[in-house]
């Protein structure tokens, strides 16, 4: 239950909100993949709802653009995909807002924010006014695009993103590149029937591509130096000559047939301007996986990598120094990066002090949070922190459509109250490992320490757990560790 900053029960209205903001975001993007043109009566009538819905509960920026869109629709209006696409700015930048003062209300029960170090401003690049027709002739194929939908669409269109992509990397417009691949992606998903086809994660990467590029355009007419940067500048990267680390945790991401992906949370040992002992790093593993490999996925961490180490050797609880070729690209949370010369070591004796290196300060979360100025371009992951829970308690993990879910709550020093978190998991064979070991955890008296990444959906706070800690170092619960040896690699590498 949400509360005020007295401790007593906050007005759920803020709640039903967000949840109804989560409905009408999942009909919008419904009609990206089917196309404005597919709209029936029964989807008109729907939003006809929602609209009236949200404007009862006093959202009337949002319901105006709602009855523009329904105006679009039914008079079938060529620009009612622009008129969708701005709509869902509007509903995300709503929902982000909504979600973080629900949060921010909840973690005031138990602290007050603690004060952060701003990190340095992007340098604002030269204005690339060449750019300016590509960026128009993207947001036109986009927009063509969610008029037809995906079903109809031609392959001239589809094609197009495609096309765009590569002409973005080539115009070294990564984050506009980077957004476009993944589109791509998941085109290509919906093109082969695929069950691993998201309509929500087309959306938010079809309508982030056409923010950037209509926002790079507009940057380039008005000669916005710093528009310009805000969207096409990445985080600042900052060489090192040396660090020492530890891994806490570890997320999987598995897509068969596509790639294995692995971030390893870490925390740095050692003081190491600009970095200090207890800070946060992610260290990212890739591996494409042909569609004919049957690899199981923790078995990509037997690879050995150009550094001459094999991440798997990363997980024994020991600290990991690294030198040479290395670099950490600011942002939250901070990575690491190796150049093919960096050196990696691992000490022989195991590192002990887990509890003292991760020891979470919700005051920082709260910090944040009141800090953060949403943006529709931020996926509700890039909001982030991470915990380590001491007293906690959750109950039974349910099966839902997108996630296996359960109620977790923790008891903090000084709090009266215990602070609420919606604990996810994945949800099929990937996600076995670790709602065993949380079910059997959650049994134990006393239970281990566990270890999470937080993030702020739906005016929630959402924990995904990565590991629990164990007497003597963590436990990645996320693997799954009869996958994680010699003999799964050469099974998968054994072809007849």
């Amino acid at each position: 239950m949400l509360r005020d900053a007295d401790g007593t029960p906050m007005n759920t209205e803020g709640q039903e909100l967000v949840e109804t903001l989560a409905r009408i975001e999942e009909a919008l993007d419904a009609l990206v993949t089917r196309g404005l043109r597919a709209v029936g009566p029964d989807d008109r009538t729907a939003l006809e709802s929602y609209e009236a819905e949200i404007r009862a509960m006093g959202a009337t920026h949002l319901a105006d653009a709602l009855a523009e869109l329904l105006t679009a629709v039914r008079e079938g209006d060529r620009a009612g995909s622009v008129v969708l696409l701005r709509t869902q700015v509007r509903l995300r930048l709503l929902e982000r807002l909504l979600t973080l003062r629900l949060v921010e209300a909840e973690l005031r029960t138990v602290t007050e924010p603690a004060a952060l170090d701003a990190g340095p401003a992007p340098k604002a690049p030269p204005l690339p006014t060449e750019d300016a027709a590509f960026l128009g002739r993207l947001a036109e194929a986009i927009e063509t695009l969610l008029q037809s939908g995906l079903s109809a669409a031609s392959k001239a269109s589809v094609d197009a993103l495609k096309v765009s992509f590569e002409e973005a990397s080539r115009r070294r417009l990564l984050r506009l590149g980077s957004t476009l691949r993944i589109a791509s992606e998941e085109v290509a998903r919906f093109t082969r029937q695929d069950a691993s086809f998201s309509p929500d994660r087309l959306s938010f990467f079809l309508g982030r591509a056409w923010v950037l590029a209509r926002g790079m355009e507009a940057a380039l007419a008005d000669q916005d130096a710093d528009g310009w940067a805000r969207l096409t500048s990445g985080p600042e990267t900052v060489p090192m000559k040396e660090l020492a680390l530890v891994v806490v945790g570890v997320f999987k991401r598995h897509v068969p047939g596509a790639f294995a992906a692995f971030e390893l949370r870490c925390r740095v040992t050692e003081d190491a301007k600009p970095l200090k002992r207890g800070d946060a790093i992610s260290w990212s593993f890739v591996f494409p996986l042909r569609e004919d490999q049957k690899v199981p996925p923790e078995a990509m961490l037997m690879l050995e990598q150009k550094q001459k180490f094999r991440p798997n050797e990363l997980l024994e609880g020991k600290v990991v120094r690294v030198g040479g070729q290395v670099a950490i690209s600011q942002g939250d949370p901070r990575r690491l990066m190796l150049g093919p010369k960096a050196t990696v070591a691992i000490d022989a004796e195991p590192f002990t002090e887990w509890l003292e290196l991760t020891r979470w300060e919700p005051g920082a979360t709260l910090a944040k949070i009141t800090g953060h100025q949403p943006d529709p371009l931020s996926l509700p992951i890039e909001l982030q922190d991470e915990a380590m829970l001491l007293r906690w308690s959750m109950e039974e993990l349910v099966e839902g459509e997108k996630h296996t879910t359960a109620a977790l709550q923790v008891q903090l020093d000084d709090a009266e109250v215990p602070l609420t978190f919606e604990l996810r998991a994945p949800i099929g064979d990937s996600g076995s490992p670790l709602r065993k070991a949380l079910d059997e955890a959650r049994k134990q008296d006393p239970r281990p320490p566990l270890f999470g990444f937080l993030h702020f959906e739906h005016g929630k706070l959402v924990l995904e757990p990565l590991s629990l800690l164990g007497d003597e170092r963590p436990t990645m619960i996320a693997l799954d560790p009869k996958n994680v040896d010699k003999a799964a690699l050469v099974r998968a590498m054994t072809f007849d």
